[in-house]
């Protein structure tokens, strides 16, 4: 065995979990790298190969491409979060590999941005963020007060008049597919083949727009109607409005009307509709 210095704790364990338990040390590890050399380095890298293949690539050692994995895995000396790319391969919508798992845990746990890690894989950020199953996530919460078909019509409504989509086209296509697999796709064939935006669907939107505007200020309050589906569900057909009085002024349309309080991620009924005396008949304990 060749004789050099130990490595480093963290050198140990990188070469163990990229090399398995191979001695890797080499005199000659830390000759300057040129850019093209590093992006080769990371195609192949986060591309599935290991560090022996990529030293045969390069006509380097193992010991010069694991420390060089090193500073941009654990973002070292900032290498991640200052990298910038030349000429890179891109890996848009490919099997998310082994070794791109491990640079994105190790550079979120040093806060390196999403929007950067994506740039260091090759990626779109919504490919590796989480970020458009969160928007699926919470758009799915919104199936208290509308069903799923009704906010997809909500969301390409905001999409085609306001120009400035809530969710990404990711997010938007995984609930189209959802409920095209659970309902069946004639409901969005008929979104598509529809002509103008019926009236719940612009008062939907509305909402969600709002809401959204209003995510940064948790104690607002905002007030809708809508007619009881289901334990927990509403058709929401009016508002969102900030003002308690308009909601009060605006009759039901039959028992199961009822006036909602949104507040946070919150949904309740406050108030339902008394088709025996035409007015509303708030709860008690609102």
């Amino acid at each position: 065995m060749s004789k050099g210095r130990s490595l480093l704790p963290d050198e140990v364990l990188a070469s163990k979990a990229l090399l398995g338990d191979k001695d890797t040390r080499n005199a000659a590890a830390n000759e300057v790298w040129d850019r093209r050399e590093v992006d080769t380095m990371l195609d192949m890298y986060l591309g599935g190969a290991d560090p022996g293949r990529i030293a045969v690539t390069l006509k380097r050692n193992r010991k010069a491409v694991i420390r060089k994995l090193q500073e941009y895995i654990y973002n070292e000396r900032d290498r991640a979060a200052n990298y910038q790319p030349r000429q890179r391969e891109s890996r848009k919508g490919k099997h998310l590999t082994k070794n791109e798992i491990q640079l994105i845990q190790e550079c979120r746990k040093k806060n390196v941005s999403w929007k950067q890690i994506s740039l260091i894989l090759q990626r779109d950020a919504d490919e590796i963020s989480g970020q458009s199953q969160e928007e699926v996530a919470r758009t799915r919460s919104f199936r208290e007060i509308a069903p799923t078909l009704d906010l997809i019509w909500a969301n390409r409504y905001i999409y085609f008049v306001y120009k400035h989509p809530l969710i990404s086209d990711k997010a938007y296509d995984t609930l189209v597919q959802e409920e095209c697999e659970f309902a069946g796709s004639k409901g969005f064939e008929a979104i598509k083949s529809h002509s103008g935006w019926p009236s719940h669907i612009r008062s939907l939107a509305l909402y969600l727009i709002e809401r959204v505007k209003y995510e940064l200020a948790p104690d607002a309050v905002l007030f809708a109607i809508g007619d009881r589906k289901q334990p927990g569900e509403y058709g929401m057909w009016f508002g969102p409005t900030r003002e308690w009085t308009d909601v009060l002024d605006t009759p039901g349309h039959d028992k199961t009307s009822r006036i909602l309080e949104l507040k946070g991620d919150k949904t309740r009924p406050v108030a339902k509709w008394s088709e025996k005396k035409q007015r509303w008949k708030i709860y008690e304990d609102s």
